[in-house]
């Protein structure tokens, strides 16, 4: 990732930070079920670039606890998609 890409990331990190600052807890609540909505919506496309993420991981060496973390299934989706509606 170039320094560049990092930089606008961390930049609409913090824009994104500060407004979910101002919102209520409702509004927090339905944006967070939608995210774990969206996860399980895109479940599939998400596995599908985890593949490549994988490839790319071997083709790099890394190490095998490494790419263990990297490594999504259906239940590790299922488990973000969890995580995050355990948070309302």
């Amino acid at each position: 990732m170039s320094q560049d890409l990092a930089q606008q990331i961390a930049k609409r990190a913090a824009d994104a930070a500060h407004a979910v600052a101002t919102l209520s807890e409702q509004e927090k609540n339905a944006v967070l079920q939608k995210m774990a909505n969206a996860i399980r919506a895109h479940k599939d496309e998400i596995l599908k670039v985890n593949e490549t993420d994988m490839k790319t991981g071997k083709e790099k060496g890394l190490s095998d606890a490494m790419m263990d973390r990297l490594h999504l299934t259906e239940e590790r989706v299922e488990g973000m998609a969890t995580a995050i509606e355990e948070i309302i």
